[in-house]
């Protein structure tokens, strides 16, 4: 190396530091990027192994899967049993009511109510299949036998809530009460059977 011309080192080294230039260039062009070709190809086979694995541990499950499926329809058929159809709610909020304000002693009196009007629930919106019917209801009492009476009404009839309670101050002389309030009802209806048939 020292027999070499000054003009000799400096080409040598010029091509050393080119090759050197090259190699780098080529580790990081191509060598690297295998690499990390090849670690995204063993995570996206990882990836796709794990939901094979997941797949075929729902196909043994599927059996019970199934059943669960059965018990879920029959509960849903068993709770839909209980609700009623637009036409059949007004005659038997009446009814209903009527069995409440004459069962026993109480203040309870002048029940009276506007017809139902169907429209969708809030609840879940554009997702809840049922529809309910909106009734307007007024009756008078005393404040403890109100009290009963919604207590007695909502633990009996699941399906329907009272809401929207306004109380009414009596007259001079008079004690009771006046209530007005909307009693929901969730209907039973063809879209909530095709909902849940799916």
């Amino acid at each position: 190396m020292n027999n070499l011309s000054k003009e000799k080192k400096q080409q040598l080294l010029l091509v050393s530091i080119v090759t050197l230039v090259i190699l780098a260039g080529l580790w990081f062009g191509f060598v690297n990027a295998q690499k990390q070709g090849r670690l995204k190809y063993i995570e996206s086979m990882k990836a796709t192994t794990d939901k094979i694995a997941g797949a075929n541990k729902l196909l043994l499950q599927k059996a019970e899967i199934d059943a669960q499926l059965e018990k879920d329809r029959e509960d849903l058929a068993r709770a839909e049993s209980g609700m009623s159809t637009f036409n059949a709610t007004f005659s038997r909020l009446i009814s209903v009511a009527n069995d409440y304000i004459n069962k026993g002693p109480t203040s309870l009196a002048g029940f009276d109510t506007s017809k139902p009007v169907e429209k969708d629930v809030l609840l879940l919106p554009g997702r809840f299949p049922y529809k309910a019917a909106y009734m307007n209801v007024s009756l008078s009492g005393y404040y403890h036998d109100f009290g009963k009476f919604l207590s007695d009404f909502e633990n009996d009839w699941p399906y329907s809530r009272i809401q929207n309670i306004s109380i009414g101050v009596p007259a001079p002389g008079d004690e009771k009460l006046s209530y007005q309030f909307e009693v929901v009802s969730l209907l039973l209806t063809n879209t909530a059977e095709a909902g849940f048939a799916k």
